[in-house]
């Protein structure tokens, strides 16, 4: 019992370990260990200011993205003509890093904006075209509402992005960060993004669309008019690590209880070492009984052992044992000695064993 102990102890701190590892391997794998090279931001001007942006808004607001890389992810653009086709809201594409903030609490990237008199936390989330909110930029930066600096400050305006989820599909590997504006819907959002309604909701169930407020985030095509894929070299330590941890948890718990029946059977056995059969004391005359069995031996029904005895007769009875009676019997055609007890024969500790087993006969050694 004290081996039982000491093991059920070993293999409890052993379960608790692959428990604890278990947890925090799910944890982890839930937050983002690394980001993406690239990402896409949805930016909303009009047509007209188009000239403005490339040469001052785009470098005032992303400076840490250049020009000739912006331009390449826009080459359908093209200069308005008219003053109608100049009020025209169209979407510039921003390239830039996705990175992992906070300790691997979201994805994002900080683009620095030098602030200027006057400007609040609403006004910097217009000019950054709802890509941020004005309650995130109070929540990543720590200035009070009322309390902006004028000049010669630099706020942190987080952008939000997604890099796939390989849940959803391995085969969309860059994404858009997406702001809905008011009297937008999925179909036009589809379009503006040359992508499909199907796809979108995929990536953003639940959403309302109509809302015209929150960001999506939408796969996005490459220089190429592609979809890129999720990278493949990395990322699958995380779902290995948690796969090992639910095996190992279950090989602990199928040892454990291999180990507790094994000692379990091994302390039965010790009782009555040699015993594999029962009788029911209820029919004594043998009639509608199985018989007994020993392990590994012959098997006699009472029946045979009263014949072989004549009736368990005084004339067969050749002494006493420390269980009991012993007859001269032929069984089968050897010769044997036949045990007879009752609990009135209780004189050692195997026959008080037996007896409260329901053995009455035992034939000891056949010739």
């Amino acid at each position: 019992m004290y081996l039982f102990q000491r093991i059920t102890i070993i293999l409890f701190v052993i379960y608790y370990f692959f428990s604890v590892h278990y947890y925090y391997a799910v944890v982890a794998d839930s937050r983002c260990t690394e980001g993406c090279a690239l990402a896409l931001a949805s930016y909303s001007l009009h047509r007209g200011y188009y000239d403005e942006f490339v040469s001052d808004v785009s470098r005032r607001l992303f400076p840490n993205v250049s020009v000739p890389e912006i331009l390449s992810y826009n080459p359908s653009f093209v200069i308005p003509l008219t003053q109608a086709e100049a009020e025209i809201i169209i979407k510039i594409k921003i390239p830039f890093r996705c990175d992992c903030l906070n300790n691997g609490d979201y994805l994002g990237h900080v683009f620095p904006y030098n602030l200027r008199s006057g400007d609040t936390y609403g006004s910097v989330a217009a000019e950054y075209s709802d890509l941020v909110t004005e309650e995130w930029l109070m929540r990543v930066n720590s200035y009070p509402y009322n309390n902006i600096p004028d000049n010669n400050v630099t706020l942190n305006v987080i952008v939000n992005c997604s890099c796939g989820n390989k849940d959803v599909s391995e085969d969309y590997g860059l994404f858009i960060t997406y702001p809905m504006r008011p009297g937008e819907s999925l179909e036009s959002i589809a379009l503006a993004t040359d992508t499909s309604s199907e796809l979108i909701q995929m990536y953003n169930p639940a959403v309302n669309f109509s809302a015209g407020t929150g960001l999506l985030y939408i796969p996005g095509r490459d220089k190429l008019g592609k979809y890129p894929p999720m990278p493949t070299s990395k990322g699958s330590s995380g779902k290995f690590i948690a796969g090992m941890a639910v095996a190992s948890l279950a090989g602990v718990t199928l040892l454990i209880g291999i180990i507790y029946v094994g000692i379990y059977r091994k302390k039965a056995q010790k009782v009555v070492p040699h015993i594999s059969a029962s009788a029911d004391q209820s029919h004594p005359s043998g009639q509608g009984l199985l018989g007994i069995a020993v392990d590994k031996s012959v098997e006699f029904s009472y029946k045979e052992l009263a014949e072989s005895t004549n009736g368990f007769s005084i004339s067969n009875k050749i002494g006493e044992g420390g269980v009991g009676a012993i007859y001269y019997a032929e069984l089968r055609g050897k010769v044997c000695n036949s045990n007879f007890f009752s609990s009135n024969n209780c004189k050692n500790m195997s026959a008080c064993l037996l007896w409260k087993l329901n053995y009455f006969y035992l034939v000891h050694v056949c010739s």
